[in-house]
């Protein structure tokens, strides 16, 4: 960044004297603009980064990205207003950053809501105040209002649907991203991407039907993607049907050949293949992972499972600890609890744990995120 920002500073004089050709200086000038844009945003000088910005949209109304960046770039600068005028300013802020988003959605109807984009920012917020209830519950509730409004606003707009179910999903508010799927499927009863994310809710709800049948409809509508491909190995692998369980079995190992970096996807393979009882490939599967530091809340249960078969109480223990230390929701964390539990009995008898008192633990596959 600091090399960037050096190279910056350096070309600016040189765009200012180049007189040869107007079309092209305007472009270097654009080039310009943004790229120390970036610096500034990089470097959370939001001010400058707003005042940059602003110059670029003047010179190209019609930048998108640009818009949508100052939306940000204002936003960042609010602050929680504790005096009358302070507040003004506050709402000020947050009025002008839903204009700017508004501005990118006017050029491109595709873009994001700016309800949405605003209540993302929020939410942001709420997480990176987790240490302050105050300040948490206040992003929060202004998080919850921006995707209520949304929603309302646009009650059959599917991307604005799956954005407050997604929203509603990863702050644990189940029920409501229930709601929101439901709305979303119904605005568009075809939606394989509305079936993956009413599917994915129905996993977290313990609902294993609903997510069994909404995968296998966007899978024959889909049958490359990896989200739906992974979803459908893990709701399969639920079930007590062995021919189901093969079928699990078989999607999760065509996904993992089709996205070998992807540890999401050897986390399912890995799982997949101890819900089986194939445990040494499971091991060489999940310990990649491990090794790579490339676990999850989920996977980190999947491992802590694995540990506990092999004896390795301690381990598992530590495991189990970074997972459910997590603030995040995961569909595993009940069965993590359960495992966590029994770790604990075990370690208290001070004696090894065997296969079969890991097997006390259901065993139970949940929703990879």
């Amino acid at each position: 960044i600091t090399n960037a920002a050096v190279l910056y500073e350096k070309s600016a004089p040189m765009i200012d004297q180049f007189n040869e050709n107007s079309l092209r200086k305007s472009a270097f000038r654009k080039r310009l603009l943004n790229g120390t844009a970036t610096v500034a945003e990089s470097r959370g000088e939001w001010a400058k980064a707003e005042k940059l910005l602003r110059e670029l949209i003047a010179m190209d109304d019609e930048n998108i990205g640009a818009s949508q960046r100052l939306g940000r770039a204002i936003f960042q600068q609010a602050v929680i207003g504790d005096t009358p005028e302070k507040i003004k300013a506050e709402n000020k802020m947050y009025s002008d950053s839903f204009q700017a988003f508004l501005a990118a959605l006017k050029h491109d109807p595709k873009q994001l809501n700016p309800n949405i984009a605003l209540g993302q920012l929020f939410e942001q917020k709420a997480q990176e105040n987790i240490g302050d209830q105050k300040k948490f519950d206040y992003y929060r509730q202004k998080a919850a209002g921006l995707f209520k409004e949304a929603t309302s606003k646009a009650p059959n707009d599917q991307a604005v649907l799956l954005a407050a179910a997604s929203w509603a999903l990863q702050t644990s508010q189940f029920k409501l991203a229930e709601q929101y799927a439901d709305l979303a499927l119904k605005a568009d009863t075809n939606s394989a991407d509305a079936k993956l994310a009413r599917a994915i809710v129905a996993r977290f709800l313990d609902d294993s039907a609903t997510a069994e049948k909404l995968l296998s409809e966007a899978f024959t509508q889909s049958p490359a993607n990896f989200a739906i491909i992974n979803q459908l190995a893990l709701a399969l692998i639920d079930s007590q049907d062995s021919s189901k369980r093969g079928r699990a079995r078989d999607l999760a190992e065509m996904n993992f050949r089709q996205y070998q970096q992807s540890p999401e996807a050897l986390a399912t393979l890995g799982w997949v293949y101890y819900v089986t009882g194939d445990l040494a490939k499971a091991e060489q599967a999940l310990g990649q992972l491990l090794t790579a530091n490339a676990l999850n809340a989920d996977s980190a249960y999947y491992v802590a499972k694995l540990f506990v078969d092999r004896g390795k109480l301690k381990e598992a223990k530590e495991i189990l600890k970074m997972a459910l230390d997590n603030p995040k929701p995961f569909a595993s964390r009940i069965d993590a609890q359960a495992l966590s539990m029994e770790v604990d009995k075990l370690i208290a008898k001070g004696g090894e744990a065997k296969a079969s008192d890991a097997k006390k633990t259901e065993t139970k596959a949940p929703a990879a995120k």
